[in-house]
Order: C-alpha cells, then sequence, then structure tokens
C-alpha cells in the first residue's frame, strides 16, 4: 500500500510538471524541470537565491534519510546478535523476517507452554476442533522445525530483543517519511520555479491537507 501511494505521488508529480511544460514558454518548463530533477536549480537559474533554500533542504533531507537508515540497519545487527547469543538461534542459516518476528513473541520455539509449537497446536485444536488428521496437516504445514530452533535464556533477555525490533521498525518508518519531504522539496520547487516567472504570474497553487493527505490545486487566471 505505502509503494502504490508512493507511486502515485511520483506520478502526480510528472503529471503536474508534464502540464506546464505546454502551458508556459519553453524556457519556463526548461527552469521547472530544473528544479523537479534538483531542488533549487531552476530557481538559481533565473538569479532567485531561494533555490539555495531548496537545495539545503534536498541536502539535509537525503542526510537525514541516510542515518535513519543506517541506524535502523545497526538496530538490526544489534537483534540478530541478541538472539544468537541469548536465544541460541543458528548463526549460520540466513532467516527470514518473518522468524525474526517470531522471536519476540513466543519463549521458545518448543512445543512447552510459552513455544511457538505450542501455539500452533493449539491453533490447529481450535480451526479443526474434531478432524486430528486436519489438525496434524495444520501443525506440519505451519510448525518450526529443529533448524529453526530458539530459546530465549529469560523474559529480560527476549524484551531486549523486543526493544532493538522496534527500533528497526521506527528508524524504518522515520526514513520512508524522509522519503515523503523529498518528493515534497521536489515538488515544491517545480512549483516555486513556475512562480517566479513574470509569464506565470496568474498561476496560483494551493496545497492543502485533507484526511491526512496533501492535496495540490492550480488555478490560471485569464
Amino acid at each position: 500500500m505505502e509503494s502504490n501511494s508512493k507511486k502515485i505521488v511520483v506520478l502526480l508529480i510528472f503529471l503536474t510538471i508534464f502540464n506546464f511544460i505546454y502551458a508556459t514558454k519553453q524556457h519556463v518548463g526548461k527552469s521547472i524541470l530544473k528544479s523537479a530533477v534538483l531542488p533549487g536549480w531552476g530557481e538559481i537559474s533565473n538569479g532567485n537565491k531561494t533555490g539555495y533554500i531548496f537545495l539545503s533542504n534536498e541536502v539535509f533531507l537525503w542526510f537525514t534519510k541516510y542515518y535513519f537508515h543506517k541506524e535502523s540497519s545497526l538496530y538490526e545487527e544489534a537483534s540478530k546478535y541478541q538472539a544468537r547469543k541469548y536465544a541460541h538461534i543458528d548463526p549460520t542459516i540466513n532467516f527470514n523476517e518473518q522468524f525474526y518476528l517470531d522471536l519476540k513473541g513466543y519463549n521458545s520455539s518448543g512445543f512447552e507452554s510459552g513455544g511457538y509449537n505450542a501455539n500452533v497446536v493449539q491453533e490447529a485444536k481450535e480451526a479443526f476442533p474434531d478432524d486430528i488428521e486436519s489438525q496434524q496437516t495444520y501443525i506440519q504445514k505451519n510448525m518450526y522445525s529443529d533448524d529453526f530452533f530458539w530459546n530465549w535464556d529469560d523474559k529480560d533477555r527476549k524484551y531486549d530483543y523486543k526493544i532493538l525490533r522496534k527500533r528497526i521498525t521506527e528508524y524504518s518508518d522515520y526514513a520512508g517519511a524522509m522519503t515523503g519531504f523529498i518528493i515534497l522539496n521536489h515538488l515544491v520547487s517545480a512549483i516555486n520555479s513556475a512562480r517566479i516567472s513574470a509569464k506565470l504570474k496568474k498561476v496560483e497553487f494551493q496545497i492543502s491537507l485533507k484526511n491526512n493527505k496533501p492535496y495540490l490545486s492550480c488555478k490560471y487566471k485569464f
């Protein structure tokens, strides 16, 4: 869903630019395209100092995105180290993301109380209360084998792991938010390049929020 939303935003940006190019003279269209590619470029090319603001924003936003992405990666490595040392997972196996998520929810992978497989057995009984064969099929399909063994030393170690995984999600979300701000910086800079042109003084732009979603409106006075 998030990926599709980003694609829609990018498409709207290029459609806006495309419309500008055909609604204005060629040199104005080039200015808009410059700012769409590199925020501030179009303004600076026209001698407008606001371009340096957009250019600075671009550098800051990319640096911040890199920082959040790096922090997320560091917390991910720390969580894997925590799992190897205190949950005793096999360090030679490249586990998928779902496995690392399950680690924080269960004390072990086994069939004892608090174990992941014990929960699978309970789900099978609830789903097929009178069908032993279907229960066994469900268990075999969803249980973790011995290769995916884990057993936390204690609750405190598992709690520390949960905090590390939470930090991964938080910093990944921050990095994603920076992507949105970067796109917005390109869009606003392109609009600004159009507004500083005397040929587009009759064009009015407005960015508003509706149901927590940004909307861009454009009006031209004939």
